[in-house]
This record gives structure tokens, C-alpha cells and sequence, in this order.
């Protein structure tokens, strides 16, 4: 049985709905004793074990008022989720739920504020525009035997600084006395092993790990290729797209963006202070530049998921929570349904640039 009697939904702007609803008051006394129930559980209170106080007095120590709002928030909360999975919206953050007098009648109305996903059109002139990308030939990727010997240089100097450290850790050298990793001569580092071979490539000796080596800077090579192409794509079909963005949206993308640049800078022990300074930038200017990638971020994503229902591009469910269950082995801690929103975009975008590399 419905949590709501009646509902109407209207538009106030763009991508901007009121929904008013009349909940069903006779629900509530199931939520308050619901509610009462919990609290109960995890009450202490003088004379009582926790948990083991009569439902009486915790109800008194709470006051029935608190129980009502409480109980009339989370029908509210329920009942709008119920109307919203009907009606298949697609609300974006947190609606705003505004109740009405919990005392002056039976049932409750409700008034709900809440953004959604905004229409978007993807004009026709895309394909034509992305086709004359595609037509341009691709840079040809070459790897010298000097890239390969640099990293090598790179390696046997990350090996003396291990070493270093080891042997600091194993008091048998000073850390007052850490000398300068870059400016050692090449004659003084230490050669690489089949231990480190095996390690680092999977090699089973030096000419193999050389080759191996070559292998995988040639596929840098090509991925960044393959990258920058990827980005050109993505700017021009940014020129192609319609949409009349919420704010909502572009702080949600600005707000993880954020997250994982701090996340990334406390990896490294900068601050963001830090961090500008290096990069010499004001924090007012850098700030309008994130929001401005994150603006363009999500009119992208938008833009991908349209041509991934216009053209029927879908991911396949059973390699969707392949690649989840892969996820949740090396981080069983992580909320499966936000792995699997996660795998679901990456691999759909993935679907989706690939159709558009073919666009001829």
C-alpha cells in the first residue's frame, strides 16, 4: 500500500520540480514505534541496563513531539522515494523536504524541492565533425634503445635509494647523511639483478627485461596517443551539445574533484597552499578553473550517456559484476553499489569513445 494518498509535481524551472503530497497519517504510529523501538535499544538511563528501560520512559525522555518529527521526516523521506522510483525521475542530490503542520490533522502535507538530470541534446553535427578527427592518422610510435637505457638509469637509481633506506632502517647508515639520488655518477649505482628483472618485467634475464621494457614504453606511448585523441574527440563534442546545466550537478563534480585532489596532494605531503604555491597560481583563479572543468566534466558525461542510448550501447551485466567482484577482492571495505555504479560509467564511457574512433 502506498506511503502517500496524492501528489503533484510542477515545474519551477529548468530541470527544477515542486512535488506536493499528502502522506498518509495513518503510517505514522508505525515509524514513531519504529523509531521508539531503536532508541530503545541503545538507551542507557539511570536504574536500567542499556536497552532494558520501559518503552514509557524513553518515550517521556525523548518527548513525544521529537518522536513525531522524527517518525513524519523518515515517512516523508520514504514516501518521496516511493514517488520518485514510480515515476522514474532522476533526481540529482538531496531533495529539500518541507513538512506541514503535524498537528493540525491526520494525515501530513509535504512539499518537495528537487533537481533533476537535465534534458540534453547531442546534435546530429557531432559525427560529421568527429569523423574528420578520426581521419587524421595517428602518430607513429617509435621507442630509441636510449628511452630504454634512461629508465634503466631510473631504476638503478630508485634501487640505491631503497638500498639507503634499508640500511638506514638497519642502523648501518646515517640518515643525516641521505646524499643526492639525481647527481650520483652512473658508475656508482648499483646494477640491476635477476631478482629485480623478475620483479620489475617478469624477465628472466637482461636482454629479456630490455625488451619487455621497450614493450612497455611503446604502450605508454600509444595509450597517450590514444589519450590525446580521446581528449580532442571530447572538446569537439562538447561544440555539438544543448543543455541547460544545474548548478547542482557542477558542485557535486567540483566537490569529488576536490576529494581526490586532496587525497592525491596528501599522498605527496603538500598542501593545497602548498601545492599553488609551486604551481604559482591564486587559489581564487584556481578555484574558477575547477569549477570550469568540472562544469565541463559533467556536460560530457551527460553527453555519453545520451549517445549510449541513442545508440543502443550497452554494457553486458555479467562483466559488470565481474570486474565489481575483481574490485571488492582488493577492497572487500567499499560499498558494493558504489563500485558498481562506478564500473558501470567507466566501462559505458569506455563503449562509448570506442564508437566514436570509429566514427568514419
Amino acid at each position: 500500500m502506498s506511503l502517500y494518498k496524492e501528489a503533484k509535481q510542477e515545474q519551477e524551472a529548468p530541470s527544477k520540480f515542486k512535488i506536493t503530497m499528502t502522506l498518509d497519517g495513518s503510517k505514522l504510529s508505525e515509524y514513531e514505534k519504529r523509531i521508539l523501538e531503536d532508541k530503545a535499544r541503545h538507551m542507557v538511563m539511570p536504574g536500567f541496563r542499556k536497552g532494558e528501560a520501559p518503552i514509557e520512559l524513553v518515550a517521556k525522555q525523548l518527548g513525544e513531539k521529537n518522536i513525531k518529527e522524527e517518525a513524519a521526516k523518515e515517512l516523508a523521506a520514504q514516501a518521496l522515494a516511493e514517488y520518485i522510483l514510480e515515476n522514474q525521475i532522476k533526481v540529482v542530490g538531496s531533495p529539500n523536504i518541507i513538512l506541514g503542520d503535524l498537528e493540525s490533522t491526520a494525515d501530513i502535507n509535504l512539499e518537495a524541492h528537487i533537481t533533476t538530470l537535465p534534458d540534453i541534446k547531442v546534435k546530429d553535427s557531432y559525427k560529421e565533425a568527429i569523423a574528420k578527427i578520426n581521419a587524421k592518422p595517428l602518430e607513429e610510435v617509435k621507442v630509441s634503445d636510449e628511452e630504454v637505457e634512461n629508465v634503466i638509469k631510473h631504476l638503478r637509481r630508485e634501487k640505491a635509494r631503497i638500498l639507503t633506506l634499508e640500511a638506514i632502517q638497519q642502523g648501518k647508515a646515517d640518515a643525516k647523511q641521505m646524499p643526492d639520488f639525481n647527481s650520483i655518477p652512473e658508475d656508482k649505482l648499483p646494477e640491476l639483478d635477476e631478482k629485480d628483472f623478475k620483479e620489475l618485467a617478469g624477465a628472466e634475464n637482461f636482454e629479456d627485461f630490455k625488451a619487455k621494457l621497450k614493450e612497455n614504453i611503446k604502450n605508454e606511448k600509444e595509450f597517450a596517443i590514444k589519450d590525446k585523441r580521446r581528449a580532442e574527440i571530447a572538446e569537439e563534442l562538447l561544440k555539438h551539445v544543448e543543455v541547460d546545466l544545474p548548478e547542482e550537478i557542477v558542485d557535486m563534480e567540483l566537490a569529488r574533484s576536490k576529494a581526490q585532489m586532496e587525497q592525491d596532494l596528501q599522498m605527496m605531503g603538500l598542501s593545497l597552499d602548498a601545492y599553488l604555491a609551486q604551481i604559482q597560481k591564486k587559489k581564487e583563479d584556481f578555484e574558477k578553473e575547477m569549477r570550469e572543468a568540472a562544469r565541463k566534466r559533467a556536460i560530457l558525461q551527460l553527453a555519453l550517456d545520451k549517445i549510449a542510448e541513442t545508440e543502443g550501447l550497452r554494457v553486458d551485466p555479467a562483466e559488470i559484476e565481474k570486474e565489481v567482484e575483481h574490485i571488492l577482492s582488493h577492497k572487500p571495505q567499499a560499498n558494493k553499489d558504489d563500485v558498481r555504479a562506478f564500473v558501470d560509467a567507466q566501462k559505458s564511457n569506455e563503449m562509448v569513445f570506442d564508437f566514436l574512433s570509429k566514427i568514419k
